[in-house]
């Protein structure tokens, strides 16, 4: 019978234990049940990008805000939406652009 592949847990990094958390239930983490292994491989880490935009008061190019993504494709269209949803146009839309943030 084959054994079941695990992976290490994502949140407590296999150990099975997290040292913020020692006041409830003495750190056991709640994601892998204090085994440090999950069954499930853990998703690839997104980046993070700055939404850059000119406003539409005074032309200036400045960054809006800050948005999580695996690629710059999905990072735009999380811009678009976003900024598309606001009440009142201050960015304008078709000047928005992405750029990776420092790591």
């Amino acid at each position: 019978m084959k054994t079941p592949t695990t992976y290490p847990c994502a949140r407590c990094q296999g150990k099975g234990r997290l040292a913020i958390y020692a006041n409830v239930l003495g750190g056991v983490c709640f994601k892998c049940g204090g085994t440090g292994r999950q069954k499930t491989r853990p998703a690839a880490p997104s980046r993070r990008w700055s939404v850059n935009a000119i406003r539409t008061t005074d032309h200036h190019d400045c960054v809006v805000f800050h948005v999580r993504a695996k690629t710059e494709r999905e990072a735009l269209n999380k811009a678009s939406a976003t900024i598309s949803r606001a009440r009142e146009q201050i960015y304008d839309p078709t000047t928005i652009r992405v750029t990776p943030w420092p790591d």
